[in-house]
């Protein structure tokens, strides 16, 4: 079964062009005396827009091209969006908290990727033991949907 990535992308999209040009008039147009909480405001926006800029651009590609964010069938769970592919197998529990689903797998040492770029390394020497997740803010499916599917799935696999 295939999820896709929802609308709610394009308003992350208005959050981010908001931030933008918010933070280019600050440093294009300041203000004769700028209010220190404005400057808060500015710096979070363009740390927003930083942090934000590679998952955003993976899950704006997947919406563009129509292909799916996450894939669960019998074989394995694919969330395409963090480019992890689970094994049934290997999969010990699922779970599902707020907006992210959480795997817990019996080799997570097996599922460790290299960091990427120094924000990853730098979770990853703070974080020894770190959890396996599926964001499901931007999945086109409630994320109960989501859970009855991956039960379904793994019963099938089981078999």
């Amino acid at each position: 079964m295939e999820f896709k990535v929802s609308n709610l992308i394009y308003g992350y999209i208005l959050l981010i062009a908001l931030a933008v040009c918010v933070s280019v008039s600050h440093f294009v147009l300041p203000l004769t005396t700028p209010h220190p909480i404005w400057n808060y405001l500015v710096v979070g926006l363009l740390l927003f827009v930083v942090f934000s800029s590679s998952w955003f651009k993976k899950n704006l590609i997947l919406k563009l091209t129509n292909k799916p964010v996450l894939i669960i069938n019998e074989d394995f769970v694919f969330d395409i969006a963090s480019n992890r592919k689970y094994d049934w197998d290997d999969i010990k529990e699922i779970y599902g908290e707020n907006s992210s689903i959480y795997i817990v797998l019996y080799q997570p040492e097996k599922y460790k990727q290299k960091p990427s770029n120094g924000l990853e390394r730098w979770n990853a020497k703070i974080d020894k033991n770190p959890s396996f997740t599926i964001n499901t803010g931007f999945v086109s499916a409630r994320i109960n949907t989501l859970l009855e599917v991956l039960d379904e799935y793994s019963i099938k696999a089981a078999k």
